[in-house]
């Protein structure tokens, strides 16, 4: 297949998945590289529709023109490889496993473009996956030379040097100046390089009101993805005082709403017309101004109450308690082996033992569950509508949205990240991200590479697999030679004996990450949390787990395999080095499946806690 077919034929698998943006980039690219008129006809049709919709959002932006678009691809029809032109090409030959083009285009890609660290750390790349890991340490030296903040360059390095017995901090000290550039690979006359093509007039896409997600972190790369995941949705950036208009869904039906501080680092390409709260003053006793309004002079409307199911609700609910002086925590859910009161008094938290009954001695002005889902937490929430009290659901983690109808029944939903609003029928959202993950960083890799394999076996579901599957994982661990223990959830009755295990649980399970490189499991929230940590991780599913959170996630982020072949070809990537691109579709993931990722989701949760129950927050925090 030549470069127009490779073009053709992703251009038209994107457009079929609905990836419009991405496919008017690819067909452009097809329009610079042949000047095919299919591809130029629809980039006129696409532009087209961009130029209507720009027009019926904001008057006032400048629309793209189509003659534009196709002239500035004409323009490089002819022209040699450009350095993105290369960059794609090696992503493309490296993924094939067809390493000796990928190697001879990552090398045009360094004299193209010398001083870029990422194009000499995929160089670095390609050189151990073709079996030079020498040539590789020179790149990734290379690449830290011209940035010593990579981390993708600094763990590939350690990765490389281990190959080949030495210490890398050893050889990060001799490193003196830049690295030779490898001459191990047959070189390429290349022409000069091109420069780079013109950017290509954008427009905001046509907003359909789908649903109102309110975004708690002024975070422009995620307000773009949150936008790029659910193009019919309305996305709203959070402040103190946003609660007032977030009910109005007819006032953002067609701008986004949010008070001017809160976006004033969101470029209006971005978002749209960004219109103040002073314009909608006559609006905002909609929504939940007028749920807060019944409540706000309560002389307990500051005491929420906490109410966790497990020892993983009680450490996801105790950073944000601490922002609300006054909340409380009810055991309702006291069966012993969820280990919630273990957690409760581990933590020194105030907690009352009781049941729905317990809610009007209490008298909270609102609750917060881990778990709408079962006939404990129904019964609790609908105690609690008796009573006129606000409920809330917490994500707390990766959840299977197809057997059971989960975060559905309380009156508000936080969740993570926007993947999740695909499952979630409400028509409000908060996206907060996840407290379970605020106080993760990324940590320094191990000296060896080390495979934790998670075994969360547990509730009778994939019981029966358990031994097949831990046996193959550890089997492809030692066909690598790759040290690897095994992770056992508290609640996984495995046994395994001859092999490393380490008891798991909430306390410990950060350290067991720590200790690793990469993380097999199957559906499990460590997923999240081992890519916070800086680590890769790997979904094997080979009993066809339904879970559409990671089967159907197509940003390569997450490393997946569905049988003892395809895990065996999977690891040995996930433990050697890699493009910069896994890096960027790692952040991609996290930022799609969590989130705001600045550590702040305790004080977002309480935040928001604080506005549904009509307090003002200034007192609160």
């Amino acid at each position: 297949m030549n470069r127009t077919e490779q073009l053709r034929a992703e251009a038209d698998g994107q457009l079929r998945r609905g990836d419009d943006a991405h496919a008017l980039a690819s067909y452009v690219a097809l329009v610079e590289a042949s000047g095919d008129d299919a591809a130029r006809d629809y980039v006129r049709h696409a532009v087209g529709k961009m130029a209507e919709a720009a027009r019926r959002i904001a008057g006032r932006l400048a629309a793209p023109d189509a003659d534009e678009v196709l002239a500035a691809a004409a323009g490089h029809a002819d022209r040699p490889d450009s350095p993105a032109d290369l960059k794609r090409r090696v992503e493309q030959y490296f993924l094939a496993g067809r390493y000796a083009e990928a190697c001879e285009l990552a090398i045009e890609r360094t004299r193209c473009t010398p001083q870029d660290a990422e194009a000499w750390n995929d160089l670095g790349a390609v050189h151990f996956a073709m079996g030079r890991p020498a040539d590789s340490v020179q790149c990734f030296l290379r690449a830290l030379d011209i940035d010593e903040r990579r981390a993708d360059a600094r763990g590939n390095l350690k990765m490389a040097c281990d190959a080949q017995g030495l210490a890398w901090r050893d050889v990060l000290a001799r490193q003196r100046g830049p690295a030779a550039q490898p001459d191990a690979a047959p070189r390429v006359e290349a022409p000069p390089c091109g420069a780079t093509p013109r950017a290509v007039p954008a427009a905001a896409a046509a907003p359909v009101f789908g649903a109102l997600i309110v975004c708690t972190s002024a975070d422009a790369t995620l307000m773009e993805h949150t936008r790029e995941a659910h193009p019919r949705s309305r996305v709203v950036f959070w402040d103190a005082d946003a609660a007032r208009a977030v009910g109005d869904a007819a006032a953002m039906a067609e701008c986004v709403v949010a008070e001017d501080a809160v976006l004033a680092d969101v470029t209006t390409a971005v978002v749209g017309e960004v219109v103040p709260l002073s314009r909608f003053d006559a609006s905002l006793a909609a929504g939940l101004a007028t749920a807060a309004a019944g409540r706000a002079d309560r002389p307990d409307a500051g005491s929420v109450l906490f109410c966790p199911t497990n020892d993983t609700h009680t450490r996801m609910f105790e950073p944000i308690s601490r922002h609300l002086p006054g909340s409380r925590f009810l055991l309702f859910d006291q069966r012993p082996e969820e280990r919630c009161e273990d957690a409760l008094r581990s933590l020194g938290l105030d907690y009352t033992a009781g049941d729905v009954r317990t809610l009007a001695r209490l008298r909270p002005s609102a609750i917060v569950l881990g778990c709408d889902w079962n006939i404990a937490g129904r019964a609790l929430v609908d105690a609690a509508r008796e009573r006129g009290v606000p409920s809330v659901i917490l994500q707390e983690g990766c959840l299977d949205f197809d057997s059971k109808p989960r975060m559905q029944y309380c009156d508000f939903a936080f969740v993570q990240g926007p993947v999740m609003l695909r499952h979630l029928p409400q028509r409000m959202y908060f996206m907060t991200g996840n407290p379970r993950f605020d106080a993760l960083r990324r940590l320094p890799l191990p000296e060896k590479p080390t495979v934790l394999i998670n075994s969360n076996f547990t509730y009778g579901v994939h019981e029966d697999q358990r031994d097949a599957w831990v046996g193959a994982v550890v089997e492809a661990c030692r066909a690598l030679g790759v040290e690897f223990f095994i992770s056992r959830h508290p609640r996984d009755t495995g046994e395994f004996p001859g092999l490393p295990v380490r008891p798991s649980g909430a306390g410990k399970i950060h350290g067991h990450i720590a200790d690793s490189t990469v993380v097999v499991t199957r559906f499990s929230t460590i997923i999240y949390e081992a890519m916070f940590m800086g680590r890769r991780a790997v979904y094997y599913n080979p009993f066809g787990e339904k879970m559409h959170l990671f089967n159907e996630d197509y940003t390569g982020g997450l490393y997946k395999a569905h049988d003892p072949d395809g895990l065996a070809r999977v690891l040995a990537r996930a433990v050697a080095p890699t493009l910069s691109k896994q890096q960027r579709a790692a952040a991609r993931f996290l930022d799609l499946h969590c989130g705001p990722r600045e550590g702040g989701a305790a004080r977002r949760c309480a935040t928001a806690l604080m506005s549904i129950v009509g307090v003002p927050v200034a007192a609160a925090l």
